[in-house]
């Protein structure tokens, strides 16, 4: 028995719904809002979470955590030429989860970040955004089982792209995509 048009389709509908996932991004506020939001500070505060290190043979402090967050959030959600800066946003770190190898053979997934994430007003500190929890996770294409253990990305990789895919991704749900924004 030949299982590769079963294993043809499955990566087909497993893409299929990966890209109708993506598509299916929810705003974190109304969209007059979003067209109006500035942000000029960023702030990350990492203090509820562990330290990393152990499984993932990688060692983060909190503060490194932090550092790296705030200057992905900050690449992503402060955008030049979009006026005066009329937001702040402080995000709370609740849980950074790099799947290691093993996960990878047995479980799978993608490595994540979720937070709780707040936005105020500047001038006024009036909350434009309750805190509302966050997620985002490693944009990579990652695969399961015996192959996703063997090509599991390192673990700095594996931690900077996930910074990056969660600071990308809540800041399109926050500001929408850049060139939108820029509109």
């Amino acid at each position: 028995m030949n299982s590769q048009p079963f294993t043809r389709r499955a990566l087909f509908i497993a893409g299929v719904c990966l890209l109708a996932l993506a598509g299916c991004v929810q705003p974190l506020v109304d969209a007059e809002t979003q067209k109006k939001l500035v942000v000029g500070k960023v702030t990350v505060d990492a203090s509820a979470i562990q330290p990393i290190g152990g499984g993932r043979e990688i060692t983060l402090t909190r503060q490194q955590i932090e550092q790296d967050l705030t200057a992905a959030l900050s690449s992503q959600m402060i955008r030049p030429g979009q006026g005066r800066p009329n937001a702040r946003v402080a995000v709370q770190v609740d849980e950074v989860w790099l799947v290691s190898r093993g996960q990878s053979f047995i479980t799978g997934g993608k490595s994540n970040i979720r937070g709780t994430m707040t936005v105020t007003d500047l001038a006024s500190g009036k909350q434009i955004l309750p805190p509302t929890k966050v997620f985002g996770m490693n944009e990579g294409f990652r695969l399961n089982g015996v192959i996703g253990a063997l090509t599991a990305p390192e673990p700095e990789k594996d931690y900077a792209g996930t910074v990056a895919g969660f600071a990308h991704q809540v800041a399109v749900q926050l500001l929408g995509e850049p060139d939108k924004a820029a509109k």
